[in-house]
């Protein structure tokens, strides 16, 4: 996103993040990584001295035009090298020659600091006419090879990109980038719509937190300015909302599971407060301003905190532009109006928890399904991505293999709705057959559940005993799905006859489901539950 940010301060209607995937084989068999990342853009384009200004370690903020979201010279360089080893820099202005720059850091140790600067070959514009829709004139592909192990895997990057590039570029992506422009942000082929961290346009009034059932935006502070400074010349806009307390949304609009109610507001730990924006940019993400404090009740708690570049001096911008430090006048404005926000934010989430506990009641076994779903889904699209990177006669196999794995233990109706619409990876069933404790299936479009048997004297004995436990049926439900997982990467990876692999693991479940219901004859359960 760095990098996106040259894009922007270009001028550029249009970006594109690609990744070049690359498949390779290890011991556990076929698998993908990332080869090189390509950001492309159609703006205005670099000449040979906006090129050196690039690579150069800092530059003089007098290169950068007012509004930039620029400052310090640093973002293209540290971006880069903390993706991958080798940085090319393929630009041209527009009625300019095409110039190619390559930085690779194994040439650092012989060469000491440095790039090489040549004319771009025909076959290195390609990209621009590949992935951007208008006739080139200008602009800049930048890309990045020699990437890291260390990174994520590429289902995870991508995931995460699109969670985040939509807000925070939500300005620019709205028609209101640095010249009024709006721009067009594409990941892996697709368009990224913008995200308003406080869902502002669903507010439909101020909160009433003594009465709020939990199913609406409201305003808990409309937008207005606080000083930042004592001539009362500089200001920053602040907005709070409260978002919706997702248990009593999927309770009211069941068409929506909780989890997909989470995802679509972006309620979890690591999203409330402060989103702070520096000219039309997010430069820190849920910032506590050090008036958040850690809360599980201020979940649904937003704030906006908007600055231009002239409060950079009196904020203290540091050099990645992702903190700011208040000063004392703005310090002094905001913590009352954020003191009493956040009172109303709590009183508000607790009075809609109360509403609705008073008609169901949120069991944790739920609760963790939600997180077990979204992993799930990711570890899908991975999966996904693996195959089809695969050279032909193994992708085949995969493929084989990943049907029968699924068809072998299909889903029943009531399951496959309890996984559609309550995204219920674990499923406690009244029995299962030759007394397993447990056993996995399929739907074909929602991947893998694992279903637990609750005659089992297992769960008669101990584990129904400890279900009052949040945390402990936390951890059983992670457990029981973790080993269905594993039985199903079994067969899907393995190059022994899937029949016979899922003939020994049914063996297997039923062996240990005897074996568990003998041990627990033999001792006390209450020894395992009291920890006597």
């Amino acid at each position: 996103m760095d990098i996106v940010d040259n894009s922007v301060s270009a001028l550029a209607t249009e970006v594109v993040v690609h990744f070049e995937m690359e498949s390779f084989e290890d011991e556990r068999g076929t698998s993908v990584r990332l080869g090189a990342i390509y950001i492309i853009d159609n703006g205005k384009g670099m000449d040979e001295s906006d090129i050196d200004n690039a690579l150069t370690l800092g530059s003089p903020d007098t290169h950068y035009s007012e509004g930039t979201l620029s400052k310090f010279g640093m973002g293209m360089k540290s971006a880069s090298s903390s993706l991958g080893k080798r940085l090319e820099v393929i630009s041209k202005v527009e009625n300019g020659s095409a110039l190619k720059a390559t930085l690779d850091q194994d040439d650092f140790f012989t060469l000491g600091y440095g790039y090489d600067l040549n004319s771009a070959e025909c076959e290195e514009l390609l990209p621009f006419n590949t992935h951007l829709s208008d006739d080139f004139k200008c602009g800049t592909i930048i890309k990045i090879s020699k990437i890291y192990d260390s990174l994520p895997k590429i289902a995870e990057v991508i995931k995460e990109l699109n969670s985040k590039v939509g807000i925070t570029f939500f300005y620019a992506l709205n028609g209101q980038g640095l010249a009024g422009q709006r721009i067009s942000i594409k990941i892996q082929g697709n368009e990224v719509l913008p995200i308003d961290p406080l869902f502002e346009n669903e507010c439909q009034s101020d909160l009433d937190e003594n009465h709020w059932d939990g199913t609406s935006v409201n305003w808990i502070t409309r937008p207005q300015a606080i000083q930042l400074d004592t001539s009362g010349s500089l200001t920053a806009e602040v907005a709070m909302t409260q978002l919706p307390h997702p248990p009593s949304l999927a309770n009211s609009k069941p068409e929506q599971t909780q989890n997909s109610w989470r995802r679509q507001y972006l309620i979890e730990a690591g999203n409330y407060g402060f989103y702070i924006y520096r000219n039309g940019r997010l430069i820190s993400w849920a910032d506590s301003l050090g008036m958040v404090t850690q809360d599980q009740d201020l979940y649904s708690f937003r704030g906006r905190f908007n600055i231009t570049s002239d409060a950079d001096d009196v904020l203290n911008i540091d050099v990645t532009k992702s903190r700011i430090h208040l000063s004392e006048v703005a310090y002094d404005q905001l913590l009352p109006l954020v003191s009493e926000a956040k009172k109303k934010s709590v009183a508000a989430w607790r009075n809609a928890g109360a509403i609705l506990k008073a008609k169901l009641s949120q069991s944790p076994h739920e609760d963790i399904n939600s997180a077990l779903d979204e992993f799930m889904k990711v570890d899908a699209t991975e999966e996904s991505i693996e195959e089809q990177m695969a050279a032909p006669a193994v992708k085949e196999a995969l493929t084989n293999r990943r049907k029968e794995a699924v068809s072998s233990k299909p889903t029943n109706e009531a399951e496959t709705e309890n996984l559609q619409k309550k995204g219920l990876r674990v499923q406690y069933v009244d029995t299962l057959p030759n007394n397993q404790l447990w056993e996995r299936a399929h739907d074909p479009s929602c991947g893998l559940i694992v279903r637990v048997n609750q005659s089992h004297r297992m769960f008669q004995q101990v584990i129904n005993s400890l279900l009052g436990n949040a945390q402990l049926v936390k951890v059983l439900d992670t457990f029981f799905l973790c080993l269905a997982k594993g039985e199903y990467v079994t067969i899907y990876k393995s190059t022994i006859d899937s029949k016979i692999v899922e003939s020994v693991l049914d063996e297997y479940r039923e062996r240990v489901g005897g074996e568990l219901s003998e041990i627990l004859r033999s001792i006390n359960p209450q020894s395992l539950i009291n920890g006597d």
